[in-house]
């Protein structure tokens, strides 16, 4: 049985558009003892009720060993997953990946236009800036990075980070 039929079923009718739940008080009764999730097969979503508001609430649980896309440029990946209206990336950048040469080349730009929020994971890369600041970035830095910046990795390492804002505009294919 189709995953979304086999949650409408659970879920006492529960509609599903798209890959997206809308939310419905469900009336007590329908709230049987076989009733507590309904998980889709390929990542782990749940919907849980809330016995007490006859609410349903959505569980969406990811992760990045299955994003839902991956966008890859020399010596670097890019993989995003789209989480309750937002888009999260995971950066991978190799040992001596540089925006300007591997990302801004492609389409002509010096330096990012992306605004960016996010967490070093592992690994060291800077953050330069057009009006000649130069930032190192390390595991564990949560950043904001502005505008108007070009980006390398620093040292033999691999830099990993999380994108938290910017991430659905960045290295997109034009």
């Amino acid at each position: 049985m189709d995953w979304r039929r086999h949650a409408c079923k659970l879920l006492g009718g529960l509609q599903v558009i798209g890959s997206q739940y809308i939310r419905r008080r469900v009336p007590k009764q329908e709230l049987s003892a076989s009733f507590f999730a309904a998980r889709h097969p390929k990542q782990q979503r749940f919907c849980y009720p809330n016995i007490l508001e006859n609410t349903l609430y959505e569980v969406i649980l990811k992760r990045f060993e299955q994003p839902d896309e991956v966008r890859t440029f020399e010596k670097g990946r890019f993989e995003l997953v789209h989480l309750g209206g937002m888009t999260i990336g995971r950066a991978t950048y190799q040992p001596g990946w540089k925006w300007s040469e591997h990302v801004g080349k492609a389409s002509g730009a010096k330096s990012c236009a992306i605004e960016h929020v996010g967490l070093v994971i592992s690994g060291r890369a800077t953050a330069a800036m057009d009006d000649g600041r130069i930032i190192e970035m390390k595991a564990g830095d949560l950043f904001y990075i502005a505008p108007g910046h070009d980006s390398w990795v620093v040292g033999d390492e691999p830099y990993v980070s999380l994108h938290l804002m910017g991430a659905s505009e960045y290295a997109k294919k034009k």
